[in-house]
């Protein structure tokens, strides 16, 4: 038997924004995700971080290595606030999980996540919502599998 596939659900909305939207008695985004991730993936397991909350240990790119696959679900932040810890701590993330061989795409409102290796089946497929990670684009990753 073989062991379920473990993926990293990363929530970047900041807390008060998560408790705004719980009021509102809306789900919140690391909910839906996951919810929508064992809909397809019963088996699938899955660890959440949050990494607009102060304090929270972001997993370095060999912790990111382990994971399957990335679920990033985009939040009310712009990547342009560049003087914002929350931003810049999910852009070295981003940039990490891009060093351990994720790469990014990005069209309209959702992006795509997935191995530079281009195989589309799990276990590294993984799904980003919103489109802040432009600036590393699907020409970067095609290089990077061809160069392999």
């Amino acid at each position: 038997m073989s062991s379920p596939l473990r993926f990293l659900v990363i929530d970047g909305y900041p807390k008060d924004s998560r408790d705004a939207l719980e009021q509102a008695g809306m789900k919140l985004a690391w909910v839906l995700f996951t919810d929508m991730l064992l809909q397809h993936m019963p088996d699938a397991v899955y660890d959440i971080i949050l990494p607009s909350d102060p304090g929270v240990d972001m997993p370095t790119a060999k912790d990111l290595a382990d994971f399957a696959g990335i679920i990033w679900t985009g939040c009310n932040l712009t990547i342009f606030d560049t003087e914002n810890s929350s931003v810049t701590s999910q852009i070295s993330l981003a940039r990490d999980a891009y060093e351990v061989r994720y790469c990014f795409s990005s069209s309209g409102d959702r992006s795509i996540l997935y191995p530079s290796s281009f195989d589309p089946t799990p276990p590294k497929t993984s799904i980003i919502a919103g489109s802040t990670l432009a600036d590393i684009s699907l020409s970067t990753c095609t290089e990077r599998a061809s160069s392999q």
